[in-house]
């Protein structure tokens, strides 16, 4: 377990985590500390917030480290997904086509506008929520809480989903451990929920983060479909266009929630 854990990080972080044995064995249960890497981000997303306040840094940067942080801590492998998936997407070919555009090295036009699309729009997002009056926990746990929930539901998807091929997404869904990936994303996700709900010490909190995390499940939800209508199946590249979408939504929905229950 300690291995599936150093290759969780060493694969979806740059954290160091020297050079860990790669085995079937250990691969099992990578996934199953996928949760735990969102959780890692977020919290060091949190802790450039609460510095950047504590400075009085204007509320720009503090949305721009809140932007550019988790993609110096994770590489920014999720975009490399997003990017190859929007080209795929805008080819308007057949699923074979599509899933060998996945594979393509190169970038285009459709991957490069995907790419800013997701950048501005995160950063306005988060832009806009450092501006409300939000009441409870500081608003640098609800941004982080995005980490979590969206690496969650791609762990879970990439254990339950059909494959579409070769490729990293078919290695991992072909060694997770069925029982144990799901529980451990399941316990992340109620572990994470029931401590913001019992933080905020307040009913109409505790639904604006539940509202989310309902939205998030149904960008899940259309990710699956895209992916075995478009695709024939999942895939890794998926997994980060996957990854994409769902934190954009979560982070939409509690801006309007907030701007609705809070704004001036």
């Amino acid at each position: 377990m300690f291995t599936s854990l150093r290759l969780a990080f060493a694969m979806f972080t740059r954290i160091p985590m020297g050079k860990p044995e790669w085995n079937e064995r250990a691969q099992r249960y990578i996934l199953c500390f996928y949760p735990l890497v969102g959780i890692v981000v977020g919290a060091i997303t949190a802790a450039w917030f609460w510095l950047a306040t504590d400075i009085a840094l204007p509320n720009t940067l503090r949305a721009l480290g809140l932007t550019l942080i988790p993609l110096a801590v994770t590489g920014g492998i999720h975009l490399d997904g997003l990017a190859d998936t929007c080209d795929a997407l805008a080819s308007n070919a057949e699923p074979e086509r599509r899933r060998a555009i996945l594979k393509d090295p190169h970038a285009g036009a459709f991957a490069v506008i995907g790419v800013v699309v997701y950048l501005l729009s995160y950063f306005a997002l988060t832009l806009t929520l450092t501006q409300l009056p939000v009441g409870g926990l500081p608003v640098a746990i609800y941004v982080g809480l995005s980490h979590v929930f969206s690496r969650s539901g791609v762990a879970a998807t990439m254990v339950l989903a059909k494959p579409s091929g070769e490729g990293l997404g078919m290695s991992f869904h072909d060694s997770a451990s069925r029982a144990t990936a799901p529980i451990m994303v399941a316990v992340a996700v109620i572990a994470v929920a029931g401590a913001v709900v019992l933080s905020a010490g307040n009913i109409v909190l505790a639904a604006a983060i539940l509202m989310p995390l309902l939205v998030s499940a149904i960008v899940h939800t259309f990710a699956i479909l895209t992916a075995h209508r478009k695709f024939g199946g999942y895939s890794g590249d998926l997994a980060g266009y996957q990854l994409c979408l769902a934190e954009i939504a979560y982070l939409a929905t509690l801006v309007l929630l907030f701007a609705t229950l809070f704004g001036r």
